[in-house]
């Protein structure tokens, strides 16, 4: 893509050239420019990192390049038959639509991101993200491995929060490193004020009790809308929690529900499951894991409520898209 994002303008340039060959040979030195910048590119881009050099690209440019292209396009097919001259169109609008920012800026999306055994949540409102959680593995730099290149994929080059539910490794670990490649606005945790928002979206925290000894109760629970589904995050907080939880939020229900401490049988009661009534159960665990998660009684009792189970150890990455706010 990167390659794509540089030599596609110089390659049109080149072709607008041949439409105005009418002023002879003072064009010649433009098409060498344009000629040579190529040439030097083509032997430079060796040395660059292609997984991370992507340039913004402004939306006004985009449009104007691309009102120009369509111009070149329609010189081309002013010999062709009405048929082929409408599908050179459709194709070249597909094309120039795939490869605007804006294109990938309208989204609405909930990832729950696959770092093996931990933690990472990506929360998408059009061209703005939150995390919940940065997963970490003692062998392995989640952020450069996993979170950027996925976050440059999506032309994403700022977070606007980062949510850390806990402080145990699988959940904060690639923290520091993410830091290092990206510019992260604020960072919150248990001890910070809720609700926090991003758009529309609204974070809140359904733990705001900090009288826990225990690391994994003072977890962040953190619930959100997106679209026209409810999702609510438990990070590692135990049943103990879930009792909590229930006795002080009464109607709090969900559409999708990210399991608490990755399936274990430490969380995830049956009163609890009752008392969301969720559509599906996001599972994040490491594939063949040591400590065996998820429990077998966990599946046993999101299946005897009928809530669909979505597995990262199974399935990798997943992710609930929506069109509306």
């Amino acid at each position: 893509l990167p390659l794509q994002v540089v030599s596609t303008p110089l390659f049109m340039a080149l072709g607008l050239t041949s439409l105005i060959t009418f002023f002879g040979f003072p064009l010649t030195r433009l098409c060498s420019f344009f000629v040579t910048c190529l040439t030097n590119y083509t032997k430079a881009i060796k040395f660059i990192n292609l997984a991370i050099f992507l340039p913004p690209f402004p939306e006004l440019l985009g449009l104007v390049y691309g009102m120009i292209y369509l111009g070149y396009l329609y010189y081309l097919t002013l010999g062709l038959r009405p048929f082929s001259r409408t599908l050179s169109y459709i194709l070249c609008s597909f094309i120039l639509m795939y490869s605007l920012p804006f294109a990938n800026a309208i989204s609405l999306e909930v990832t729950f991101v696959n770092v093996g055994q931990g933690d990472c949540t990506i929360v998408r409102y059009n061209n703005q993200v939150s995390l919940v959680d940065t997963g970490g593995l003692n062998y392995k730099d989640i952020a450069s491995d996993v979170l950027v290149p996925y976050l440059h994929k999506k032309r994403i080059y700022t977070i606007e929060n980062v949510f850390i539910t806990h402080y145990d490794e699988d959940h904060y670990g690639a923290l520091s490193s993410l830091q290092k490649q990206y510019k992260i606005k604020q960072i919150h945790d248990y001890q910070s004020a809720f609700p926090v928002t991003m758009g529309k979206v609204v974070f809140n925290n359904y733990n705001p009790f900090t009288d826990y000894i225990e690391e994994n109760d003072r977890s962040l629970v953190l619930g959100f809308r997106l679209g026209n589904s409810d999702y609510l995050l438990m990070g590692d907080a135990s049943k103990k929690v879930e009792k909590r939880i229930m006795e002080h939020y009464p109607t709090l229900t969900c559409d999708i529900l990210k399991v608490g401490h990755h399936g274990s049988d430490t969380a995830t009661s049956n009163e609890f499951i009752k008392y969301l009534n969720p559509k599906v159960a996001v599972i994040s665990c490491g594939k063949n894991n040591f400590f065996g998660h998820p429990a077998k009684n966990v599946l046993a009792i999101l299946n005897a409520n009928q809530v669909q189970i979505r597995r990262t150890d199974l399935e990798g990455t997943i992710t609930f898209r929506t069109m509306f706010i």
